[in-house]
Order: C-alpha cells, then structure tokens, then sequence
C-alpha cells in the first residue's frame, strides 16, 4: 500500500484500514452467502462513487467464498450505474480474480458467521498448503490505498478448527493495529498522481479459485 502520509483518496484523517463488524450477520439457507454483510458491503460502495473524495479511485470488492460473491455482484448490479463500474473500474471477485491485479481501494466481504458456517469452511480458507497460502497473499495485498474489511464474526473468532490462529486472524489482528494507530496521525499530504504513475504489482502464478 501507498506510504499512508501519501493517501490520495478517502478522508485524510481516516486509517487506511477501517473493521466494519456487521452484528447480528449470518449465512442463509446452509450456503456461503451472507445477505446482511453484503448489503453493507454495498451500502458502502455506494456511497464512495458518489463521494468527490474517491473520484478517479479503483474500487474492487474481495470476497472469501464463492457464493458471496455472486450474491454481491447482483447487488452491485442493482444499486451502482454501469457508468460509475467504469468510472472506477469496479470489480467483485474472489482472491484468484484479483492474480497480479490491484485497485485503490479495496472492499472485503468475510462472510463467516462463527455460528452457522462450519469452522472447517474457514480452516480450508487458511490452511497451510503453498497455494491456499498464495491466495491469502493475493488477498491482502491488493489494495493501494485504502482497505475496508466486512466481518460478521468477531475478528478473535477467525482461528482454525484446532483453535490455532490461522492467517486471516492475523491479519484481522494487523489490521485492527493499523486502525488503532491511524487515529493517531495528525495530518496526511495528498499527492494524487495519474493512473499512468500507478505501479503493477507482479502477477502470481499457480493460483486456483476458491469453491
């Protein structure tokens, strides 16, 4: 990510990482999709394209399961006008979409619930194979500028099936660290650059899509 004294979009006083814990947010009907996480997920999307302060940014939406992403599509479709998808060059997919790509902002939807999702659902999502592993690289390392992570369950809960920490708990912990301290800064330069100034990060290989 951007060097945060450098952040270009959003609010300057805002932490490049926001937790957005949407309470009381399950899964439905014994799938992967969570109706309430991605109507806040897409609540939120929407009001970023039509906020000045995200005008010109990329916007992508990251989901962990397959089926949530899907469900977040349809809504994106429904609420965001195909204009603004190319005005900001809008995407939702999962990790593998996101193979050597990048966009200023990026959109996590988690979708596990801890209550209703079998904890295994979430071990596979982390385990400790070369390209599960590669995924969660590619995951986490896409956005350029700004990172808002939708979570239904709270972030201590997102620990393998043995109740070892896994990768994402860390990260959450990361990212919860980052929000923490980004209260903290005084103030931010903005240095917008042009999209042709924008660096490409290496595109990863070997990667497959979670199902």
């Amino acid at each position: 990510m951007t060097d945060v004294r450098h952040k270009r979009f959003g609010s300057p006083e805002q932490s490049v990482i926001q937790l957005h814990h949407v309470k009381d947010a399950h899964i439905s009907g014994g799938s992967q999709e969570n109706d309430r996480e991605a109507r806040a997920v897409v609540d939120l999307l929407a009001s970023m394209v039509d906020d000045p302060d995200y005008a010109g940014a990329s916007i992508g939406v990251l989901c962990l399961f397959e089926e949530q992403v899907a469900l977040v599509n349809e809504m994106v479709t429904d609420r965001i006008d195909p204009a603004k998808w190319e005005e900001h060059e809008l995407v939702v997919v999962n990790p593998d979409g996101f193979q050597g790509d990048e966009r200023d902002v990026i959109l996590y939807s988690l979708s596990w619930d801890n209550d209703i999702m079998p904890r295994a659902a979430l071990s596979a999502r982390q385990a400790d194979s070369k390209q599960t592993q590669g995924m969660l690289n590619v995951a986490f390392t896409r956005a350029r500028d700004e990172m808002h992570v939708f979570h239904s369950a709270p972030i201590e809960t997102f620990s393998m099936a043995n109740a070892r920490e896994g990768a994402i708990a860390k990260w959450l912990e990361h990212c919860a660290r980052v929000e923490r301290e980004g209260g903290q800064r005084v103030s931010v330069v903005r240095a917008r650059s042009t999209p042709s100034s924008r660096v490409k990060l290496p595109r990863h290989c070997g990667l497959v899509a979670w199902r």
